[in-house]
């Protein structure tokens, strides 16, 4: 063969495969932290849809029933809730807002306990609850 033939030569060859695979491995490790992410992001919005369910059915409770302290309904606190293997343990503190009349307004604290992995996470959401009555 002559010096004018075309073609790679092994060298390239070799480097081109090894440059080729790493840029394959390297996206390949993108996708455990990314699902991991995901999943992550999919607890929290569980949690915060949970958070938001338990205020909504605290607004359409009667506002006598809504007692200062830690809130359970019908004498038992509000049972864990367990989705894609996640359980969310939720507690619910009704409380008086200072300045304001306690027969009119109360405060509402929704705290969504879970874990994913090795941590603990926890949605907390807090909102007023007015009596339509006066």
């Amino acid at each position: 063969m002559g010096r004018n033939s075309r073609g790679f030569t092994l060298v390239e060859t070799i480097f081109s495969t090894l440059f080729i695979s790493l840029t394959v491995l390297a996206i390949i490790n993108l996708f455990p932290g990314a699902y991991l992410s995901v999943k992550r992001s999919e607890t929290q919005l569980q949690a915060d849809m949970l958070a938001k369910s338990i205020i909504e059915e605290l607004r359409m409770t009667p506002f006598d029933q809504l007692n200062s302290g830690p809130y359970t309904k019908s004498g038992v606190p509000f049972d864990l809730k367990k989705v894609d293997g996640i359980t969310y343990s939720p507690q619910v503190t009704i409380y008086d807002v200072s300045g304001t009349d306690p027969l009119i307004v109360r405060g509402v604290k929704v705290e969504i306990s879970y874990r994913v992995g090795p941590s603990s996470k926890k949605e907390v959401h807090e909102t007023y609850i007015h009596s339509l009555s006066r």
